[in-house]
């Protein structure tokens, strides 16, 4: 059903009374309030989820809870209302939200016995027709009973996962005993959604969603260690190319909410694969080598190579001006020794080029940096490691052309 609740007679009645009592307008503007601030009480499917995580989240910079945006609303629907009446309608809406939040209680309380009945009926009436050894026909109309509890479950589930992300922090009190006291067979079947929300923007969500993954892997490891290793790879990945992008940028340069959102989700995936580590070792490793050897024959190391050098082509182009104007602009100082402009120089050049230096040791330490495994790694490693070594050390000798660049300039001056 809808999560919004219509407002009772009584909740319209103590608005329309509050209203009249401050304000004190006609019945007909009355009345047109009252229908406005209902509407705004009544749309709960876009209020609860704007507001279920305001208590632990920070938008826009600025810390605001649920109770604060309502108030907001409500001033801005009323902006002649005295303080008064806004303190008078919260109470309304604060009542009529607390029952709201009381029936989604009462519903995961319902969801969680019905999971935890459900696994057990499954698990005595698996063990009797075992024992027993049912017809055919009683076989069949098994399955399909089983089939109809297994579809109920998973929608049961699902359900109790969309309360946990829209309000996990005001459920607390029963969305936690309630998972623990769960099986993990109960969810089981909805692990691609519990990874969707491992990038939960509140951190009750997040802790819930890796308690439960890091349950299902102890019983169904199989289950979870694919999306968890694979998940952490991508993470480190994404997390590795925004430390570049920072490292390119400056120290001063400040990361968005979106890089806070990827470093915590690569923690996410962290945690779970090193909890599946400590009962499955063996199987996290063999995915990881099984992965490794995938990447290795699906990616050649003149590719990495090539997808460094695409990446990078425009920031050294960049870099390369750069480069060309510090030695103009140090070549017309008249100020500093040669000894000074060589020095300076040397240390803006070192500067400049220490990410696109780094991104390439980088891809040089993943390829012929060490032992070939193929004959075509080795190929690559006799045509190419000289060169490319030769260039990256390229990058951190500074050219002679720019070491000696102020003495043909002071010696024309003088």
């Amino acid at each position: 059903g809808s999560s919004g609740s219509v407002l009772s007679p009584q909740d319209i009645n103590l608005i329309r009374t509050l209203l009249q009592t401050h304000l004190g307008q006609s019945t007909g503007s009355i009345s047109a309030l009252v229908e406005q601030v209902v509407e705004l009480f009544s749309n709960s499917q876009t209020a609860e989820e704007d507001f279920a995580s305001f208590e632990e989240l920070d938008l826009a910079g600025q810390s605001k809870d649920r109770t604060a945006h309502i108030r907001s609303l409500l001033a801005a629907a009323l902006p002649s209302a005295p303080p008064e009446l806004l303190t008078g309608l919260m109470n309304v809406w604060s009542s009529i939200y607390s029952q709201r939040m009381q029936l989604y209680r009462v519903a995961a309380q319902a969801y969680f016995s019905f999971l935890r009945l459900g696994h057990s009926s499954t698990s005595a009436s698996q063990s009797a027709g075992s024992s027993t050894g049912a017809t055919a026909g009683s076989s069949a109309a098994a399955a399909n009973a089983a089939g109809q509890d297994e579809d109920s479950t998973i929608t049961a589930a699902l359900r109790l996962l969309r309360l946990l992300a829209k309000h996990g922090p005001e459920l607390h009190d029963v969305l936690t005993p309630g998972f623990g006291a769960t099986a993990p067979a109960a969810w089981a079947r909805i692990v691609p959604q519990l990874f969707a929300r491992l990038g939960h923007p509140v951190p009750y969500v997040r802790e819930q969603v890796v308690r439960l993954v890091c349950n299902i892997g102890i019983s169904y490891p199989h289950l979870v260690v694919y999306p968890a290793v694979v998940g952490l790879a991508s993470s480190e990945r994404a997390v590795a190319i925004l430390a570049a992008a920072e490292a390119s940028s400056g120290p001063n340069s400040s990361g968005s909410g979106d890089d806070s959102a990827i470093r915590l989700q690569a923690d996410m995936f962290r945690t779970i694969v090193a909890h599946l580590a400590s009962h499955s070792a063996g199987l996290v490793q063999e995915l990881q080598t099984m992965l490794s050897e995938l990447k290795r024959i699906t990616v050649l190391w003149e590719e990495r190579w090539l997808d460094v050098f695409l990446q990078r082509q425009a920031d050294v182009q960049r870099r390369i001006r750069q480069l060309s104007e510090e030695g103009d602009r140090m070549a017309s100082n008249t100020t500093l020794s040669l000894a000074e402009k060589r020095r300076l120089m040397a240390e803006k050049h070192a500067a400049i080029w220490k990410p696109v230096a780094h991104a390439l040791q980088q891809v040089r330490l993943k390829t012929y940096a060490r032992r070939p495994e193929t004959g075509h790694e080795e190929w690559f490693a006799k045509t190419f490691a000289a060169r490319l070594d030769q260039g990256i050390s390229a990058l951190t000798t500074l050219p002679e052309r720019l070491a000696f660049a102020a003495t043909a300039s002071s010696s024309s001056s003088s």
